[in-house]
Protein backbone atom coordinates (compact mmCIF):
# COMPACT_ATOMS: atom_id res chain seq x y z
CA UNK A 1 0.00 0.00 0.00
CA UNK A 2 1.02 3.63 -0.45
CA UNK A 3 0.74 6.24 2.26
CA UNK A 4 1.74 9.87 2.15
CA UNK A 5 1.56 13.33 3.71
CA UNK A 6 1.14 16.76 2.19
CA UNK A 7 0.95 20.32 3.46
CA UNK A 8 -1.75 21.65 1.13
CA UNK A 9 -1.94 25.23 2.58
CA UNK A 10 -5.74 25.16 2.01
CA UNK A 11 -7.90 22.21 1.08
CA UNK A 12 -11.15 24.02 0.30
CA UNK A 13 -9.68 26.17 -2.45
CA UNK A 14 -7.89 23.36 -4.29
CA UNK A 15 -9.63 20.12 -3.31
CA UNK A 16 -9.99 18.87 -6.88
CA UNK A 17 -6.33 19.47 -7.73
CA UNK A 18 -5.26 17.70 -4.54
CA UNK A 19 -7.54 14.72 -5.18
CA UNK A 20 -6.29 14.47 -8.76
CA UNK A 21 -2.65 14.25 -7.59
CA UNK A 22 -3.47 11.76 -4.81
CA UNK A 23 -5.31 9.56 -7.31
CA UNK A 24 -2.62 9.96 -9.98
CA UNK A 25 0.08 8.78 -7.57
CA UNK A 26 -2.16 5.92 -6.34
CA UNK A 27 -2.02 6.78 -2.64
CA UNK A 28 -4.20 4.72 -0.32
CA UNK A 29 -3.89 6.99 2.71
CA UNK A 30 -2.60 10.55 2.84
CA UNK A 31 -2.31 12.89 5.81
CA UNK A 32 -3.12 16.52 5.00
CA UNK A 33 -1.88 19.43 7.06
CA UNK A 34 -2.70 23.15 7.04
CA UNK A 35 -6.06 22.32 5.47
CA UNK A 36 -7.70 25.47 6.90
CA UNK A 37 -10.93 23.48 6.96
CA UNK A 38 -13.18 24.42 9.90
CA UNK A 39 -15.04 22.06 12.20
CA UNK A 40 -14.61 18.30 12.32
CA UNK A 41 -16.14 15.24 10.69
CA UNK A 42 -15.82 13.37 7.42
CA UNK A 43 -16.79 14.00 3.81
CA UNK A 44 -16.80 11.97 0.58
CA UNK A 45 -14.79 13.25 -2.38
CA UNK A 46 -15.12 10.93 -5.35
CA UNK A 47 -13.27 7.69 -4.48
CA UNK A 48 -11.81 9.17 -1.29
CA UNK A 49 -13.02 9.90 2.23
CA UNK A 50 -11.66 12.88 4.14
CA UNK A 51 -11.59 12.77 7.95
CA UNK A 52 -10.79 16.27 9.14
CA UNK A 53 -10.37 18.42 12.24
CA UNK A 54 -9.90 22.18 12.28
CA UNK A 55 -10.65 25.42 14.07
CA UNK A 56 -14.13 26.16 15.38
CA UNK A 57 -16.42 27.77 12.84
CA UNK A 58 -16.32 31.11 14.68
CA UNK A 59 -12.50 31.23 14.56
CA UNK A 60 -10.12 32.28 11.83
CA UNK A 61 -9.31 29.42 9.45
CA UNK A 62 -5.71 28.43 10.26
CA UNK A 63 -3.93 25.11 10.78
CA UNK A 64 -6.25 22.09 10.32
CA UNK A 65 -5.40 18.41 9.76
CA UNK A 66 -6.99 15.54 7.87
CA UNK A 67 -6.65 11.95 6.72
CA UNK A 68 -7.64 11.21 3.14
CA UNK A 69 -8.38 7.52 2.57
CA UNK A 70 -9.40 5.54 -0.48
CA UNK A 71 -12.99 4.34 -0.20
CA UNK A 72 -11.81 0.70 -0.11
CA UNK A 73 -10.71 1.36 3.50
CA UNK A 74 -14.03 2.85 4.60
CA UNK A 75 -15.13 -0.23 6.54
CA UNK A 76 -11.66 -0.62 8.09
CA UNK A 77 -11.65 2.73 9.89
CA UNK A 78 -11.77 2.37 13.68
CA UNK A 79 -11.54 4.66 16.69
CA UNK A 80 -11.33 8.19 15.24
CA UNK A 81 -10.20 10.75 17.82
CA UNK A 82 -10.46 14.44 16.91
CA UNK A 83 -7.75 15.69 19.28
CA UNK A 84 -7.51 19.30 18.08
CA UNK A 85 -6.85 21.38 14.98
CA UNK A 86 -3.25 20.08 14.83
CA UNK A 87 -3.65 16.39 15.75
CA UNK A 88 -6.03 13.80 14.33
CA UNK A 89 -5.91 10.10 15.25
CA UNK A 90 -7.50 7.09 13.52
CA UNK A 91 -6.94 3.33 13.77
CA UNK A 92 -7.19 1.43 10.47
CA UNK A 93 -7.42 -2.34 10.17
CA UNK A 94 -4.86 -3.68 7.70
CA UNK A 95 -5.07 -7.49 7.44
CA UNK A 96 -3.13 -8.82 10.45
CA UNK A 97 -2.33 -5.42 11.93
CA UNK A 98 -4.24 -2.33 13.03
CA UNK A 99 -1.82 0.60 13.08
CA UNK A 100 -2.82 3.96 14.48
CA UNK A 101 -2.37 6.76 11.94
CA UNK A 102 -1.79 10.22 13.37
CA UNK A 103 -2.06 13.27 11.13
CA UNK A 104 -0.25 16.27 12.57
CA UNK A 105 0.60 19.89 11.81
CA UNK A 106 3.28 21.13 14.20
CA UNK A 107 3.68 24.83 15.05
CA UNK A 108 6.50 26.48 13.14
CA UNK A 109 9.30 28.54 14.66
CA UNK A 110 7.21 31.74 14.47
CA UNK A 111 4.93 30.41 17.23
CA UNK A 112 5.72 30.88 20.91
CA UNK A 113 7.68 28.23 22.79
CA UNK A 114 4.61 27.70 24.95
CA UNK A 115 2.51 26.82 21.88
CA UNK A 116 5.20 24.43 20.66
CA UNK A 117 5.50 22.77 24.09
CA UNK A 118 1.73 22.33 24.33
CA UNK A 119 1.63 20.65 20.92
CA UNK A 120 4.31 18.10 21.80
CA UNK A 121 2.88 17.47 25.26
CA UNK A 122 -0.51 16.76 23.66
CA UNK A 123 1.07 14.51 21.05
CA UNK A 124 2.90 12.58 23.78
CA UNK A 125 -0.38 12.12 25.66
CA UNK A 126 -1.94 10.70 22.48
CA UNK A 127 0.97 8.29 22.02
CA UNK A 128 0.83 7.20 25.67
CA UNK A 129 -2.82 6.25 25.18
CA UNK A 130 -2.09 3.80 22.35
CA UNK A 131 -1.59 0.13 23.38
CA UNK A 132 2.08 -0.88 23.49
CA UNK A 133 1.65 -3.68 20.95
CA UNK A 134 0.04 -1.43 18.28
CA UNK A 135 1.93 0.08 15.39
CA UNK A 136 2.04 3.87 15.13
CA UNK A 137 2.47 5.89 11.93
CA UNK A 138 2.82 9.66 12.32
CA UNK A 139 2.29 11.63 9.12
CA UNK A 140 2.18 15.35 8.44
CA UNK A 141 4.21 18.52 8.64
CA UNK A 142 6.50 18.71 11.66
CA UNK A 143 8.11 21.91 10.37
CA UNK A 144 11.33 20.04 11.10
CA UNK A 145 14.75 20.74 9.62
CA UNK A 146 16.83 17.68 10.35
CA UNK A 147 20.27 18.52 9.00
CA UNK A 148 22.66 16.49 6.86
CA UNK A 149 24.21 14.28 9.55
CA UNK A 150 23.99 10.53 8.91
CA UNK A 151 22.17 8.64 11.70
CA UNK A 152 22.25 4.88 10.97
CA UNK A 153 18.81 3.32 11.00
CA UNK A 154 17.08 6.70 11.23
CA UNK A 155 18.07 8.98 8.35
CA UNK A 156 20.51 9.23 5.48
CA UNK A 157 22.41 12.15 4.02
CA UNK A 158 21.33 14.44 1.17
CA UNK A 159 19.22 16.73 3.36
CA UNK A 160 19.83 20.44 3.90
CA UNK A 161 22.47 21.42 6.44
CA UNK A 162 20.06 23.40 8.65
CA UNK A 163 18.71 21.73 11.77
CA UNK A 164 16.18 22.74 14.43
CA UNK A 165 14.73 21.15 17.57
CA UNK A 166 11.52 19.83 15.99
CA UNK A 167 10.89 16.10 16.27
CA UNK A 168 10.98 13.95 13.17
CA UNK A 169 9.97 10.54 14.60
CA UNK A 170 7.50 8.86 12.18
CA UNK A 171 6.92 5.28 13.34
CA UNK A 172 7.41 3.17 16.42
CA UNK A 173 9.30 -0.12 16.54
CA UNK A 174 6.13 -2.15 16.02
CA UNK A 175 6.28 -1.11 12.36
CA UNK A 176 8.92 -3.61 11.24
CA UNK A 177 11.67 -2.07 9.04
CA UNK A 178 11.08 -4.65 6.31
CA UNK A 179 7.60 -3.18 5.81
CA UNK A 180 9.01 0.13 4.53
CA UNK A 181 9.96 -0.43 0.90
CA UNK A 182 10.48 3.11 -0.35
CA UNK A 183 10.10 6.72 0.81
CA UNK A 184 10.43 9.76 -1.41
CA UNK A 185 9.17 13.29 -2.05
CA UNK A 186 7.19 13.60 -5.27
CA UNK A 187 8.16 16.78 -7.08
CA UNK A 188 5.75 15.80 -9.85
CA UNK A 189 2.75 16.43 -7.59
CA UNK A 190 1.49 20.00 -7.99
CA UNK A 191 -1.56 21.58 -6.41
CA UNK A 192 -0.47 25.18 -5.97
CA UNK A 193 1.46 24.64 -2.75
CA UNK A 194 5.17 25.20 -2.11
CA UNK A 195 5.30 21.92 -0.14
CA UNK A 196 6.04 18.55 -1.72
CA UNK A 197 3.95 15.43 -1.42
CA UNK A 198 5.83 12.74 0.54
CA UNK A 199 5.04 9.11 -0.30
CA UNK A 200 6.02 5.85 1.42
CA UNK A 201 5.42 2.40 0.01
CA UNK A 202 4.68 -0.19 2.71
CA UNK A 203 3.86 -3.85 3.04
CA UNK A 204 0.68 -4.44 5.01
CA UNK A 205 2.15 -7.75 6.29
CA UNK A 206 5.75 -8.82 6.78
CA UNK A 207 7.72 -11.94 6.04
CA UNK A 208 7.77 -14.26 8.98
CA UNK A 209 10.93 -15.61 10.56
CA UNK A 210 12.93 -18.10 8.53
CA UNK A 211 12.70 -20.53 11.44
CA UNK A 212 10.15 -23.14 10.43
CA UNK A 213 7.43 -23.97 12.97
CA UNK A 214 7.42 -27.35 14.69
CA UNK A 215 4.37 -29.55 14.21
CA UNK A 216 3.47 -32.57 16.30
CA UNK A 217 2.75 -35.60 14.09
CA UNK A 218 2.37 -39.33 14.67
CA UNK A 219 4.14 -42.31 13.17
CA UNK A 220 3.49 -46.04 13.49
CA UNK A 221 6.41 -47.81 15.12
CA UNK A 222 6.37 -50.95 12.97
CA UNK A 223 9.63 -52.20 14.51
CA UNK A 224 7.82 -52.89 17.80
CA UNK A 225 5.99 -55.81 16.12
CA UNK A 226 9.28 -57.72 16.14
CA UNK A 227 8.60 -58.31 19.82
CA UNK A 228 6.48 -61.50 20.05
CA UNK A 229 4.44 -60.34 23.02
CA UNK A 230 3.63 -56.98 21.41
CA UNK A 231 2.67 -58.74 18.18
CA UNK A 232 0.36 -61.17 20.03
CA UNK A 233 -1.34 -58.37 21.99
CA UNK A 234 -1.89 -56.38 18.80
CA UNK A 235 -3.44 -59.37 17.04
CA UNK A 236 -5.81 -59.98 19.94
CA UNK A 237 -6.81 -56.30 20.11
CA UNK A 238 -7.39 -56.17 16.34
CA UNK A 239 -9.68 -59.23 16.48
CA UNK A 240 -11.73 -57.56 19.22
CA UNK A 241 -12.10 -54.35 17.22
CA UNK A 242 -13.16 -56.23 14.06
CA UNK A 243 -15.71 -58.26 16.01
CA UNK A 244 -17.22 -55.14 17.55
CA UNK A 245 -17.22 -53.15 14.33
CA UNK A 246 -17.40 -55.74 11.56
CA UNK A 247 -18.14 -55.15 7.90
CA UNK A 248 -21.70 -55.97 6.82
CA UNK A 249 -22.82 -57.29 3.42
CA UNK A 250 -24.94 -54.17 3.00
CA UNK A 251 -21.96 -51.82 3.48
CA UNK A 252 -20.68 -49.99 0.40
CA UNK A 253 -16.96 -49.69 -0.40
CA UNK A 254 -16.49 -46.38 1.43
CA UNK A 255 -18.22 -47.61 4.60
CA UNK A 256 -16.28 -50.90 4.57
CA UNK A 257 -12.96 -49.07 4.15
CA UNK A 258 -13.81 -46.62 6.97
CA UNK A 259 -14.57 -49.49 9.36
CA UNK A 260 -11.39 -51.38 8.44
CA UNK A 261 -9.22 -48.26 8.80
CA UNK A 262 -10.81 -47.36 12.15
CA UNK A 263 -10.28 -50.88 13.51
CA UNK A 264 -6.60 -50.91 12.53
CA UNK A 265 -5.90 -47.46 14.01
CA UNK A 266 -7.77 -48.11 17.27
CA UNK A 267 -6.04 -51.48 17.70
CA UNK A 268 -2.65 -49.78 17.32
CA UNK A 269 -3.35 -47.07 19.92
CA UNK A 270 -1.13 -47.47 22.98
CA UNK A 271 0.77 -50.44 21.52
CA UNK A 272 3.06 -49.29 18.76
CA UNK A 273 2.21 -45.67 17.96
CA UNK A 274 4.60 -42.88 18.89
CA UNK A 275 4.82 -39.12 18.41
CA UNK A 276 7.65 -37.22 16.81
CA UNK A 277 8.27 -33.68 15.70
CA UNK A 278 9.00 -32.40 12.23
CA UNK A 279 9.50 -28.98 10.65
CA UNK A 280 6.71 -27.87 8.37
CA UNK A 281 6.95 -25.56 5.40
CA UNK A 282 6.64 -21.91 6.35
CA UNK A 283 4.10 -20.05 4.25
CA UNK A 284 3.41 -16.32 4.19
CA UNK A 285 1.79 -13.82 1.93
CA UNK A 286 2.90 -10.26 1.46
CA UNK A 287 0.52 -7.62 0.15
CA UNK A 288 1.86 -4.35 -1.19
Amino acid sequence: MRIGCWNVTSFNNKDQEILLEIKRHKLDICALSETKKKGKGNSKYGNYILIYNGKNKNERATSGVGLLLHESYENQIRNIIYVNDRILQATINLQKSRPTHISIYAPDSSKTQADIDIFYQTLQTVLDGIPNHDGIIILGDFNARIGDELIPGIKNRFNEETINESDYVITNKNIHPTRIQDTRSLTSANAGTNHQLVMAKMRTTIQRSCNKPIEEVSKLNIESLLDKLTKYLHQQRLREKIAANNIQKTDDIETAWTKLRTNIIQAAEGLWKKDYKKKTKNKYKTVV
